[in-house]
């Protein structure tokens, strides 16, 4: 009967163990799980403003070259630039 009662502290203490194992274990995927969405949306973040920059550059070029070719036209068409 005591040996019987031993197993059973036994199993009951190595049940707790585990519990309070999963639990701990269940936190830290947690704090990870939360840890990757604050990186993909710093990522987010970044890839849009990098993408707002390039689209900036892209416009000032495309508006430079326009201008560029004003001129030329103007120029053609008036004979007046040497």
């Amino acid at each position: 009967m005591v040996l019987q009662a031993a197993i059973e502290a036994e199993r009951a203490k190595t049940q707790a163990a585990i519990k309070e194992e999963r639990a701990n274990t269940q936190a830290l995927l947690e704090e990870r799980d939360r840890q990757a969405a604050a990186r993909e949306r710093e990522l987010e973040e970044r890839t849009a403003k990098l993408l707002e920059e390039e689209r900036n550059r892209n416009m000032m070029a495309t508006q430079a070259l326009y201008e560029m070719f004003a001129v030329i036209l103007f120029c053609m068409l008036g004979k007046s630039c040497t």
